[in-house]
């Protein structure tokens, strides 16, 4: 559904923005901010979950993601 694929520098200013947070870059953080900065129109948790289906990711750790 939300095929996204990432250049090398696009991973760099995300792994830069959570250090900047003070945020660890987790997988599952990585790969939600990745999806909602790709959309094209505001996502919910559902949607989310179903996009990330295949990452392994389960409904609890995207909703911590998401808090």
């Amino acid at each position: 559904m939300f095929d996204v694929i990432e250049s090398p520098t696009d991973r760099d200013t995300r792994l830069a923005l959570f250090r900047r947070l003070g945020a660890r870059a987790t997988p599952a953080r990585v790969a939600v901010l990745t999806l909602l900065q790709e959309a094209e129109r505001a996502l919910s948790h559902h949607d989310v979950e179903r996009a990330l289906a295949d990452s392994g990711f389960d409904r609890v750790t995207l909703y911590r993601v998401l808090d």
